[in-house]
């Protein structure tokens, strides 16, 4: 699954990252978490490249010699992520890796995300699906606050789609004041409880000719 495959010539201190550049890197329908790389037909190790891309980490990169084969197969899951999160993007999961992960190498949630309410829309496994149904996608809806709260994790499948929902754009101790006044704006029911408070301290006053 590279972009440009065969053989290619690099320098005595190449590693797997400098032959992937070369290569022309990895298609969109390639595996970026497990690069195989075979010496003397046995396999030497295996790169994970989500560690370079997501954390700048170079530990698993492999010092090539002559005749190093470097396979790349087929992407192993494809996961799609949305929403208030800091990087929207389809992801690439290992078995047994959750949302968890996922956020992690996405950065991350936004200050006005709904940890309450993240919807995971996935597809019902082959076994699962029976002719009577018209639809096999479902929908699920989970509370990242209690995952944390709990130390747990959910678990994530091949074709999910996740979207993290916003928090509602209104404030919940705000009035606002208009019109004839010396300072209109917004401002704290909590500072500010009364009309009479909010017209002259808040706003100023009135303006002479109200």
């Amino acid at each position: 699954e590279a972009n440009a495959p065969g053989p290619h010539l690099v320098n005595g201190f190449a590693t797997v990252l400098n032959a992937l550049y070369a290569a022309g890197g990895i298609k969109t329908s390639g595996s970026l978490r497990n690069v195989f790389v075979y010496r003397n037909n046995k396999l030497l190790k295996t790169v994970d490249i989500y560690n370079y891309i997501t954390a700048g980490a170079l530990e698993q990169d492999v010092r090539l010699m002559n005749n190093d084969v470097i396979f790349i197969p087929s992407r192993q899951s494809t996961i799609q992520l949305s929403g208030a999160v800091q990087k929207n993007a389809i992801y690439e999961m290992k078995d047994g890796e959750g949302l968890m992960e996922l956020l992690d190498f996405a950065g991350g949630l936004l200050a006005k995300a709904s940890a309450k309410n993240i919807s995971i829309n996935r597809i019902k496994p082959f076994e699962e699906r029976s002719e009577d149904q018209v639809f096999d996608r479902y929908l699920t809806t989970i509370n990242w606050q209690n995952i944390i709260a709990e130390k747990s994790n959910f678990t994530l499948f091949d074709g999910d789609r996740i979207y993290v929902n916003y928090i509602l754009n209104q404030t919940l101790n705000e009035v606002y004041i208009s019109g004839s006044v010396n300072q209109p704006g917004s401002y704290s029911v909590t500072a500010f409880p009364d009309l009479k408070s909010l017209i002259q301290t808040a706003a100023k006053g009135i303006k002479p000719n109200t």
